[in-house]
């Protein structure tokens, strides 16, 4: 009866034009299957033994150290990973929120947790993540932390194993067609995934009568810098720059009024990031503008005169693109207060 009451889900299978990633659109989280009574073990069979232990063996020729750490995330029940820390005299850490059983076996530690790269203890020599990537539905969040984590652990190998989408055509293998699996994997859009998010691909192997495709990984540290990197400056400039052009603009303009020169988007963006204060007024050459008035404020939009820049203590020039033409301008009309030129020493 409970078996009967374990309700079936649609499989809408949709594929990404541009990755080449298939993978079921219908599929939602939160439906239970990973907890305590989810059981995947294989290796009561004596062929999928004959796998693991090849596995076993291609990660172990990657290994140049007498006792190696090694990190499993979704190590399942542990299996596999107590063979491997055994073949390879090393020591191991898994992590699976469905492992059961003590929390250390002999030399390998288990956690019944999620990883992530900020807990990450120490150098590790080899990182190994198998048939995990088919159950993940935000796969490229996945790949991008798993990166991370390898970045964490001192740039180790990375050996990712996967079911292969070119076996299930070529065989017509539709009941390997199922909602668990939200997503399907040729060799190239594995392998592009994995480039695009913080992997180069050292090699690819098929495996396990071809079923399988293992991928050995490492962590690509240009893309850290043009990727993750990128997202976390952006994120400082958003909170330090604002807050540190407030406080120079405070300082220069000695509690009187300012102006910005340029109403465009720059100053624009810049008129709504600050906080209310005694910018009063925006200057910009184009008389399309003269008149009106900078969206989401009440700061109205001015030609540079004489007459407007008399009661002005400080000038901000958003685009130093700008800064000579607009001095000889401020020059011309007898402007003597402070002017602030927003480049990259402006703090």
């Amino acid at each position: 009866e409970v078996a009967a009451s374990v309700p079936r889900r649609p499989i809408e299978l949709r594929e990404c034009a541009e990755c080449g990633l298939v993978f079921n659109a219908a599929y939602g989280e939160g439906h239970g299957f990973y907890d305590s009574g989810y059981e995947n073990r294989q290796s009561h069979s004596k062929a999928f033994r004959r796998h693991l232990t090849w596995l076993s063996t291609l990660i172990g020729a990657y290994l140049d150290t007498a006792r190696p750490r090694i990190l499993e995330v979704g190590c399942g029940k542990g299996q596999f990973l107590q063979q491997l820390a055994e073949m390879t005299g090393g020591e191991a850490e898994g992590y699976d929120t469905t492992y059961e059983g003590p929390n250390r076996l002999g030399d390998v530690t288990f956690y019944k947790e999620y990883l992530s790269a900020e807990r990450v203890r120490g150098h590790f020599d080899a990182i190994i993540c198998r048939h995990v990537i088919e159950h993940v539905p935000t796969i490229g969040s996945f790949l991008a932390s798993l990166a991370k984590i390898a970045r964490a652990a001192g740039d180790p190998p990375v050996f990712l194993e996967t079911p292969r989408l070119e076996w299930i055509l070529q065989h017509k293998s539709a009941w390997d067609i199922f909602y668990e699996h939200c997503n399907y994997f040729t060799e190239a859009a594995l392998a592009g995934l994995c480039s695009r998010y913080g992997f180069k691909v050292l090699a690819h192997l098929p495996a396990f009568a071809r079923q399988y495709q293992v991928l050995i990984l490492e962590p690509d540290r240009a893309d850290q810098d043009s990727g993750a990197s990128v997202i976390h400056a952006i994120a400082q400039i958003s909170q330090e720059a604002v807050i540190g052009l407030s406080r120079v603009i405070e300082r220069e303009s000695a509690g009187g009024t300012w102006a910005i020169w340029g109403a465009g988007a720059k100053g624009a963006c810049l008129a709504n990031r600050l906080p209310p204060g005694n910018l009063c007024m925006i200057f910009d050459t184009n008389p399309a503008k003269h008149g009106c008035y900078v969206p989401g404020t009440r700061i109205p939009i001015v030609a540079p005169t004489h007459e407007a820049l008399a009661s002005i203590s400080l000038v901000v020039i958003m685009n130093p693109a700008y800064q000579d033409e607009i001095r000889e301008q401020l020059g011309h009309m007898g402007y003597r207060g402070r002017v602030l030129v927003l480049d990259e020493s402006f703090s």
